[in-house]
């Protein structure tokens, strides 16, 4: 009887929330400081990013936060779901075994580590090495995953990898490895644009959205005091990942203080969504207007 009740509680407690799904790494802090002060909000963190767009898509998760490009795609394989903000506008950086590297001029010829093909990643690499007078064909993509790609430069087989935090803050204590330039520092340095580009969105079913505006407004309004609260303090928010994932509390500051987060959402947010596809050589066409939570 007592386990019945414990397990009722607990189901009772969920139903009663709203369950965000959010990737297991400094990005989700946002997330995380929201949800302190929303109480009818829980946040669980992911590793398996498979399984947590399939909960999403099946609807037993409300809200979940990915790479943009996921949200993306699910749009555009008629899921109908819309992104309601991005958060995150500075995470990658090009790290390099053995020396350091101004630009990608200074690397032709060579491989480059990739996460997948046709990732984020690989678009704007793409652009940056167009941006410099360069062909995509002056260099040769080996696609392997972030922890694939990590084991690869400590031991030197891989020289030339751009990857995301808190990978980046977790190799760079190796003497070897060098971190050589941030994309978000190459994108403002070609655009001019210094709010960088989003890389993470959070995404909601359409319909779902329709019935829980008021919900999404105040969502949209404490993520923004978080970011505010992150860029002055990352010491402290930091903390608050602190024994939640398989890092120190020194490389989630790190990881934290190199991070660039932007909160954008509404109008501000398609129109920079629209800045970004139109420079990578992708403009949007008119479908997307309906996958921007505009208010």
């Amino acid at each position: 009887m007592i386990l019945f009740l414990l397990l009722l509680s607990i189901s009772l407690y969920s139903i009663n929330k709203t369950v965000i799904y959010a990737p297991s790494t400094p990005t989700s802090l946002p997330l995380l400081i929201a949800s302190e002060v929303l109480s009818d909000t829980e946040v669980v963190l992911y590793v398996n990013h498979s399984q947590a767009n399939a909960l999403f898509l099946k609807g037993d998760v409300q809200i979940i936060s990915t790479g943009f490009s996921v949200g993306k795609n699910f749009f555009d394989n008629k899921v109908p779901v819309i992104v309601i903000n991005s958060y995150v506008s500075g995470l990658t950086h090009l790290v390099t075994y053995g020396k350091h590297f101004n630009n990608f001029t200074e690397l032709k010829g060579s491989e480059i580590y990739l996460p997948f093909q046709n990732s984020p990643i690989e678009e704007i690499t793409k652009f940056f090495i167009l941006s410099e007078g360069l062909k995509w064909g002056d260099f040769k993509p080996v696609y392997s995953q972030f922890q694939s790609s990590v084991e690869l430069l400590k031991n030197g087989k891989a020289k030339v990898v751009p990857l995301a935090e808190p990978f980046v803050s977790i190799v760079e204590k190796n003497q070897n490895i060098k971190v050589s330039f941030s994309y978000y520092d190459r994108w403002v340095e070609i655009t001019g644009n210094k709010k960088g580009y989003p890389q993470t969105g959070t995404f909601i079913k359409k319909q779902w959205a329709e019935k829980n505006s008021n919900y999404i407004k105040k969502l949209n309004n404490e993520i923004k005091k978080a970011v505010i609260e992150i860029n002055n303090n990352p010491e402290k928010s930091s903390k608050l990942l602190s024994g939640k994932l398989n890092v120190s509390d020194e490389i989630l500051l790190s990881a934290t203080r190199r991070t660039v987060f932007n909160m954008l959402y509404s109008k501000e947010l398609k129109n920079e969504i629209e800045i970004y596809y139109k420079a990578i050589g992708k403009p949007l066409n008119e479908n997307y207007k309906e996958f921007f939570y505009i208010y």
